[in-house]
């Protein structure tokens, strides 16, 4: 518990508690810290939580401010500590929408293994199909050859047309 003595005008010497609600300015970090590590938890309860945390230190920016022309230097550091955490705040708010963007986002990655899988899986099911048709299998393999050339020529179009796609645009679709 903080304390402060203060002289009375009647020059009685008196403690005065710092405390201001202590119990309501508990704050709420930990909480928040274990919420972003939490790839499932909702983005809203962890603003919410952050729009608390600023509204604390604004509350106590509020009080020093209204209290800084009788008060010391010390409680000046502590006008400066509570601006700075608002401000550290305000960029995890930030940080946190970015990444919620981030982790929305549509990536594809054209050199990855996984589209490599998947471009292949692709190739044998119309190898299948070709068969089932009753094509012959050098025939099919020289279609599969003819369409590998014909989609080789045209990837730097289909990279250029994948990176200018917006993410708003892929969702809806």
């Amino acid at each position: 518990m903080n304390e402060r003595l203060k002289v009375g005008e009647d020059g009685e010497v008196y403690r005065e508690s710092l405390d201001n609600g202590a119990s309501q300015n508990v704050s709420a970090m930990d909480d928040i810290i274990t919420q972003i590590n939490d790839p499932n938890a909702p983005l809203a309860p962890i603003k919410r939580s952050i729009a608390v945390e600023i509204a604390k230190a604004n509350r106590g920016l509020i009080e020093y401010s209204n209290q800084l022309t009788s008060l010391g230097s010390l409680d000046g550091m502590k006008v400066k500590a509570l601006e700075a955490q608002v401000k550290a705040l305000r960029e995890l708010g930030k940080e946190l929408m970015e990444s919620d963007v981030l982790s929305k986002k549509d990536f594809l990655n054209f050199d990855g293994p996984k589209l490599a899988f998947v471009l292949e899986e692709f190739r044998q099911g119309a190898m299948d199909t070709l068969r089932k048709i009753g094509i012959d299998d050098g025939t099919a393999q020289q279609f599969l050859r003819q369409w590998r050339d014909l989609m080789m020529e045209r990837e730097p179009n289909i990279r250029r047309s994948v990176d200018k796609l917006e993410f708003e645009t892929t969702e809806k679709k």
